[in-house]
């Protein structure tokens, strides 16, 4: 009997390394495990940790994080001699066009800020979707938590490839079960600089209903996660090439 690949990658060092396979899309395909990984920081990966990702055959690393998180904890793919290594600032657009001023997300509903996302950083948006599917090689992408920019570029990808709503809905809220210790560590972190403690909590969170009100907008605003994809400027050719990387 085959064994299922797993799901969690139990890495020291990460505590939300993902596996985006084993998903079945609505024409009866599944996604292909070992093909896209969506992950936490990697900069407290020890040295085993690297080379075991490595051995999963990652040779892209795609940084969504903020130029002040990659200054605070550095990257450890990011000279790396194998390793493929991207900075795409996911959120930059917004702290650039004043929706998230100074990077402050106080009172802000997290399914606002992913609509903010979706309008604002399209063009960030479509490098990551278009860098996976031009890679040749298993592709890991991350942010700091692996939930909100991670978390919008993984269901668009499953998206893109007719993984359904209740599935991308669900591996979404799976950060709640794998990140509650650097979830904790976070609030540590945010109480220590004094912030807001009861509205940085909601922060933390990833309720399922967050990622379900935000692909109802895609299809609300745009008709579909497809629609909104090439709307993006996501060539026939690219979403071809996520499909491939996904399922062939």
């Amino acid at each position: 009997m085959t064994k299922t690949p797993a799901r969690h990658l139990p890495l020291e060092g990460s505590f939300n390394i993902r596996d985006l396979g084993g998903y079945h899309t609505a024409d009866g395909q599944t996604t292909l495990w070992g093909k896209v990984f969506r992950a936490d920081s990697l900069h407290r990966l020890t040295a085993d940790s690297q080379a075991l990702l490595l051995k999963q055959g990652i040779r892209t690393v795609v940084d969504l994080r903020h130029a002040s998180e990659l200054e605070a904890a550095p990257n450890p793919f990011a000279d790396h001699p194998e390793v493929r290594y991207l900075h795409v600032s996911l959120f930059e657009p917004l702290y650039r066009g004043g929706s998230l001023g100074g990077g402050n997300r106080a009172g802000l509903e997290l399914t606002e800020l992913y609509r903010l996302a979706l309008e604002h950083a399209r063009d960030p948006i479509a490098r990551v979707l278009t860098v996976i599917a031009e890679s040749d090689a298993p592709v890991l992408f991350h942010c700091t938590a692996g939930k909100d920019r991670t978390g919008l570029i993984a269901a668009l990808t499953l998206a893109a490839v007719g993984v359904e709503s209740d599935t991308i809905v669900t591996d979404y809220a799976l950060t709640g079960e794998y990140a509650r210790p650097l979830m904790a560590h976070l609030e540590a972190e945010a109480q220590a600089k004094g912030h807001d403690l009861g509205q940085y909590r909601k922060l933390l969170l990833s309720e399922p209903e967050f990622m379900q009100k935000t692909l109802e907008h895609l299809e609300a605003a745009h008709g579909s996660p497809r629609a909104y994809l090439e709307a993006i400027g996501l060539s026939e050719e690219t979403l071809a090439g996520l499909r491939q990387q996904l399922l062939s």
